[in-house]
């Protein structure tokens, strides 16, 4: 589990709760048993939807050398406070990405975003085009403060990005204005805070 991520896990996860998008899965997919009880979930089952691989689901692999030959670009992001998928997920794909190939930021780069939940909002510099239409719109529409932007630049310019920049709107309503903003380190960098007013840039560092 992620630090801080209880703010909302325990809505669900440290409540007891499984994780909807998982039980409807093997219920649904895996199964075909719509009467499944998570509660009776164990590794064999993990074994057995490995095994099946619906649909080709699959996405933990070791090496993507055809999507690195034909110039392919990825840019993943990860919440520090994930309440549903733990960010160090994020960072065992990439390691596991870099065993094989040991550059592997010249074609895939992932940013671990502090203070973000699941996909967006929390108490961090969390919005940078990737969910809230009305906050990325209050947003430059380039590579620093936008990740859309930022792939594009990169394939199309050769531009990789070496940060993006997080805004954090005022009670996340853009009316009310920004309340900061934060950069967040590209991966395997982490960001420290080394002291001072947290929210402001000059307070953190990427090591």
């Amino acid at each position: 589990m992620d630090p801080r991520n209880e703010l909302i896990a325990v809505d669900q996860l440290l409540a007891g709760k499984s994780f909807t998008y998982s039980v409807d899965w093997f219920r649904y997919v895996v199964l075909n048993d719509p009467s499944w009880d998570p509660a009776t979930y164990n590794s064999s089952l993990a074994i057995l939807a490995d095994e099946l691989n619906p649909f080709d689901i699959r996405t933990f692999p070791s090496a993507l050398p055809a999507f690195k030959a034909r110039g392919g670009k990825m840019i993943t992001y990860h919440g520090g406070q994930d309440n549903q998928i733990s960010c160090l997920n994020s960072d065992r794909f990439w390691t596991r990405m870099h065993v094989q190939d040991t550059q592997p930021q010249d074609y895939y780069r992932l940013f671990r975003i502090s203070g973000m939940f699941h996909c967006g909002s929390g108490p961090g510099a969390w919005s940078f085009g990737q969910t809230n239409a009305a906050l990325s719109a209050a947003l430059p529409f380039d590579p620093l403060h936008n990740v859309v932007a930022a792939v594009i630049t990169w394939v199309e310019d050769g531009e990789a990005p070496s940060c993006l920049r997080g805004t954090k709107f005022v009670n996340d309503t853009v009316a009310l204005g920004v309340d900061f903003q934060r950069d967040h380190c590209l991966f395997p960098a982490i960001q420290t805070y080394f002291g001072g007013d947290y929210k402001s840039p000059s307070s953190w560092k990427c090591l």
